[in-house]
């Protein structure tokens, strides 16, 4: 049969003129009586041959349409090839006896009549009790018992939430079973834990975030190089925090200089708490230096997470007969 107008809204896709150019599916469901809510989910995907009004899609229960969990009662295409979407419905006003769920399309023409033609594909389709989401609380504290504020916890950012000013931290609506929990704040390093998190209870977990401190020693350094002379010295890192230390440093130099003169033996590290300090060998390569000239340079410092213990560092180097200074953030 002819597909005959072009629709402007899902009543005249789905008119029963059209009903040769339907694909239906029906699917019989005899609910089990599990607990939890009855959801179904798929991924869907449209095309478009000419307009997207050539191509419609909509589910039914029991002969009528229902929305999904966004709202969505009827679907279209929004180029000729979408990519799959995942679509989920709630289920649970229905899961007290049987029920038919119908999955219909309207389309004008098939699959690759042109671009990929009028089509709906379904994919990855699932059918299953959801158990009721949970709650999870708990404290924020430091090394020495000392409430954390502003700390966040959280499983993803659609799970997040800040500890108020006791260091007290409440979750709700978390999918049950195990979890993945973590909790960080600038300055703390990360701390994860696995909670079991029980349907329509609530379950506690508590956090100690571990800080590191970073110190660079020392502070200043003082030498005089002859002309392509190479010097050896030393930068010493430290870890005198309570948590794992990772840091990064970098050499740079004012604009315009070119003369790469300073350099190190390795650029990032990680120190454990308790650890010995690391020493890093610092070289100074006097080659290619003018007599008589003043060289700079940065070394700047990083951590992760942030656990510097002063905002500047310099380390001074002078170089005999080509002053070269040096300095370390």
């Amino acid at each position: 049969a002819l597909w005959g107008s072009t629709p402007a809204n899902v009543q005249q896709a789905f008119d029963s003129t059209k009903t040769s150019h339907f694909g239906t599916v029906n699917i019989e469901v005899d609910p089990s009586g599990e607990p939890g809510n009855l959801r179904m989910q798929f991924k869907l995907q449209q095309g478009y041959s000419y307009t997207p009004d050539y191509c419609w899609f909509r589910v039914m229960v029991n002969g009528n349409v229902i929305p999904d969990e966004n709202g969505f009662t009827y679907y279209q295409p929004y180029s000729h090839n979408d990519p799959f979407i995942k679509r989920t419905w709630n289920l649970s006003a229905y899961q007290g006896e049987s029920f038919t769920i119908t999955l219909q399309s309207s389309c004008k023409y098939y699959e690759n009549y042109y671009e990929q033609g009028d089509v709906v594909h379904i994919d990855d389709f699932l059918l299953w009790y959801e158990l009721p989401p949970g709650k999870i609380d708990g404290l924020v504290y430091d090394g020495d018992s000392i409430p954390i504020p502003g700390a966040a916890v959280g499983l993803n950012e659609s799970f997040l939430t800040y500890s108020d000013s006791s260091g007290y931290y409440f979750l709700e609506g978390v999918p049950s079973g195990p979890q993945g929990l973590h909790a960080w704040k600038m300055g703390y390093n990360l701390v994860s834990h696995y909670v079991n998190v029980v349907s329509g209870g609530q379950v506690s977990q508590d956090f100690l975030l571990t800080q590191p401190t970073m110190i660079i020693t020392p502070t200043t350094h003082t030498h005089t190089l002859n002309p392509f002379e190479l010097l050896t010295t030393e930068a010493q890192v430290e870890n005198s925090g309570n948590g794992p230390l990772e840091w990064t440093a970098d050499i740079v130099y004012p604009p315009g200089d070119t003369l790469e003169w300073l350099s190190m033996e390795s650029y990032e590290g990680l120190i454990l708490p308790n650890s010995s300090p690391v020493s890093i060998p610092v070289y100074f390569n006097a080659a290619g230096t003018s007599a008589g000239e003043t060289y700079f340079a940065n070394i700047v410092f990083s951590s992760n997470p942030d656990a510097v213990s002063y905002t500047h560092l310099t380390l001074p180097t002078t170089c005999t007969p080509c002053r070269c200074r040096g300095s370390a953030d």
